[in-house]
């Protein structure tokens, strides 16, 4: 995780972004129910765990919208999301999963 921390402070910086605070978040999902809405104003949210998700997970947020599907089970990548993130699970899951984030504090 340290690594991916490195990543996105060098990512930030050559934009110019400062850093007040970086944390990680998670967000756990239960049975009954499939939208999960995180207010993410005035940070930035990087997913870590894409792999891990069910396919057809959505994320939506005010800069990025992703739905996760094969191409994922191998990724690294870290998907940036900030504003209002909604994250919508497939229906008939019998598995809950937890998404997990690092999160930049502006």
């Amino acid at each position: 995780m340290l690594e991916a921390i490195t990543y996105i402070k060098e990512q930030l910086a050559q934009r110019e972004i400062p850093i007040a605070l970086h944390r990680f978040k998670k967000v756990v999902t239960r049975s009954g129910q499939n939208r999960y809405d995180v207010p993410a104003y005035n940070e930035l949210l990087f997913l870590t765990n894409a792999p891990e998700l069910p396919l057809r997970t959505k994320i939506i947020s005010d800069t990025n919208i992703i739905e996760i599907g094969p191409e994922h089970a191998y990724s690294e990548s870290l998907e940036e999301f900030s504003g209002l993130v909604a994250i919508v699970l497939p229906n008939n899951l019998t598995v809950y999963p937890v998404l997990e984030f690092i999160q930049i504090i502006l």
